[in-house]
C-alpha cells in the first residue's frame, strides 16, 4: 500500500545511520508518559527527533519540555459480521489515529503531560455503523499534573490529578487499553507508592464520557475506585510477581439477566505469576471474586485466569507454547433476586478471548491453547486457538465489554464455539511498526439454534509511527 511505502522510506531517512553511536535511549512506549527523555540532556542529536524529545528552557536544563507523537492506521475487514448472514454483515474499513502529546518537566518533582487525540474511520456498513470506539475527532487522551516526592530510604509518593489512562498487573480488571481506535479516559487522582519490591497503587476516577464529534467529558455515570498492591519477589525458586487489588465499579444503571438497577459492584483479587525454577516453563495464576448489587439484587460473582507456558529461548526462533484457562462466572436463574454473572469492569478482552472481541469473561470459559516464535530479530508470529462454553444455561451470552450479546433463552446448550486466530508483528526501526492478523470463529450449538450458525472471518493490516 502506498500509505506503508511512504511511512516505511520515512522512517528510514529519520532513523540514525548504522555507523552512529546513538546515546542511551529509552524505547517508545505504549504510554508515552512512561518515556524518560532527559538521557539527551548535554548530547548530540543522533535521531532526526531529537531536538523536540529533550528541549531545555533553563540555562541548567532541569526544566525542559518533551514533544511527540504517533500516526497509526489499520484497514480491517469482516464476513458475517456478529455471525450473521446478510446484506450488511461483510465490509472493510479504514481506522486512523493520530496522537500528540507535550510532556513539561518543572525540575525533578513536578511535571504536566498533555496528549491529544483524533480519532476517524471511513464508512463502516456493519451493523452499528460507525462506533464511539472507533471516532473521536477531537479530544484529550491524558491532560494531568504531577508531583513525585521523596520520602527517604529508597521510597517514593507520585500523585497524579486529572485525565490519564490506568491500567494494573496483567489488564485482567483494569486496562489501559490501546486496540481501540479511541481509548476510554479516566478522570481523577491516582497516587503510587513505591519501596523496595513493593508498589501500592490507589486510584479515585470517574469514566469519561465518550463521544464521537464533541468533547469527552465526565459525566458517564460510571465510577472506578481501589488499591492494587504489587511485589517483586521469588515464586518456585525463580523471580516473580505477586499482585493484591481491590477495585469498587458503581454505575448508574446495568443490567444482568433479569435484574437491573444501579450497579455498586466491588472485586477482590490476587494474582502471582513468574518462571519455574531454573527452567523454561513459566505461569500466571488470578482469580477474583466480586459483590455488591445490582438494584435490590444482590452480586456474588467470580473468575479464574490461569496459564502456563514453555519458552526455548536458544532453539531456532525462540518458540513458546503455552496453554490457559479463563472462567468468568455465570447466573442459573434469571430474575431471582441474586446475580452471579461476572463483570470484566474494565479488563482487556482483545488479548485474553480472541481478536474477533465476540465472546468475554461473563458466564464463559475459554480454554485456550498458541505457539509464538521469532524468525527474524523484531519479528513475532503468533497461534491462538479458543474454545469458548457457557457455564449456564440460564444466563446470557455476554460480549467482551460484559454487555448482553445473545439472549440465553434461545438455546439450552452450552458450546459457543471456536476460535483460530493468526498474528504477525514487526517492529521495522524504532519509529515503525507494523502488525497484521487474522480470525475465524467457528459458531457452536448455542449460536446455531439461536439463529447466528454462520463462521465469521477477519483479517487487518495495520502500521504504526511513533516520535
Amino acid at each position: 500500500m502506498p500509505f506503508f511505502q511512504a511511512l516505511s522510506a520515512a522512517s528510514l531517512m529519520l532513523s540514525p545511520l548504522p555507523g552512529d553511536e546513538p546515546p542511551a535511549r529509552p524505547k517508545y512506549a505504549r504510554l508515552r508518559f512512561d518515556e524518560d527523555w532527559s538521557v539527551l540532556r548535554g548530547r548530540e542529536a543522533a535521531d532526526f527527533f531529537d531536538p523536540i524529545k529533550y528541549i531545555p528552557l533553563n540555562d541548567s536544563g532541569s526544566v525542559w519540555l518533551s514533544l511527540g507523537g504517533e500516526v497509526r492506521e489499520r484497514l480491517e475487514g469482516w464476513t458475517n459480521y456478529q455471525l450473521l448472514d446478510g446484506p450488511d454483515t461483510d465490509g472493510a474499513f479504514l481506522l486512523s489515529r493520530l496522537k500528540l502529546h507535550a510532556d513539561a518537566h518543572l525540575g525533578e518533582h513536578y511535571r504536566v503531560f498533555v496528549e491529544g487525540i483524533g480519532a476517524f474511520s471511513t464508512d463502516r456498513d456493519l451493523p452499528g455503523g460507525r462506533r464511539v470506539g472507533d471516532i473521536n475527532e477531537l479530544d484529550l487522551l491524558a491532560a494531568f499534573g504531577e508531583a513525585k516526592l521523596d520520602l527517604g530510604a529508597g521510597a517514593s509518593l507520585r500523585l497524579r490529578a486529572g485525565r490519564q489512562p490506568v491500567g494494573f498487573g496483567k489488564s485482567r480488571v483494569v486496562s489501559a487499553p490501546n486496540w481501540e481506535n479511541s481509548p476510554r479516559a479516566y478522570d481523577g487522582v491516582t497516587a503510587t507508592f513505591e519501596s523496595g519490591p513493593w508498589t501500592v497503587d490507589g486510584l479515585w476516577t470517574a469514566i469519561a464520557n465518550q463521544q464521537k464529534y464533541e468533547f469527552d467529558d465526565g459525566d458517564s455515570g460510571r465510577e472506578l475506585f481501589g488499591l492494587h498492591l504489587a511485589r517483586k519477589t521469588e515464586l518456585l525458586g525463580a523471580p516473580g510477581e505477586v499482585n493484591a487489588y481491590w477495585f469498587g465499579f458503581n454505575r448508574s444503571a446495568s443490567s444482568f439477566n433479569g435484574e437491573s438497577g444501579r450497579e455498586e459492584r466491588h472485586t477482590f483479587g490476587a494474582r502471582a505469576a513468574g518462571k519455574v525454577g531454573g527452567s523454561n516453563l513459566d505461569f500466571d495464576l488470578e482469580s477474583a471474586l466480586q459483590y455488591g448489587q445490582v438494584g435490590d439484587a444482590e452480586v456474588e460473582a467470580w473468575m479464574l485466569s490461569a496459564q502456563a507456558g514453555y519458552s526455548a529461548p536458544d532453539a531456532p526462533w525462540k518458540p513458546r507454547i503455552y496453554a490457559g484457562l479463563d472462567i468468568g462466572s455465570g447466573d442459573a436463574r434469571a430474575g431471582d433476586g441474586e446475580v452471579e454473572t461476572y463483570n470484566r469492569i474494565f479488563g482487556s478482552g482483545h488479548n485474553f478471548y480472541g481478536y474477533l472481541d465476540y465472546l468475554g469473561r461473563s458466564n464463559a470459559m475459554d480454554i485456550s491453547f498458541g505457539a509464538s516464535a521469532s524468525p527474524a530479530k523484531d519479528v513475532r508470529l503468533t497461534f491462538d486457538l479458543h474454545i469458548f462454553r457457557r457455564l449456564e444455561a440460564g444466563d446470557d451470552v455476554y460480549t467482551t465489554g460484559s454487555s448482553r450479546f445473545v439472549s440465553g433463552a434461545l438455546s439450552d446448550s452450552l458450546d459457543l464455539g471456536r476460535e483460530i486466530d493468526l498474528g504477525v508483528t514487526w517492529q521495522i526501526n524504532p519509529h515503525l511498526g507494523f502488525a497484521a492478523g487474522a480470525g475465524r470463529f467457528f459458531p457452536g450449538s448455542f449460536f446455531d439454534e439461536a439463529g447466528r450458525g454462520h463462521a465469521s472471518d477477519w483479517v487487518y493490516v495495520e502500521a504504526t509511527f511513533r516520535f
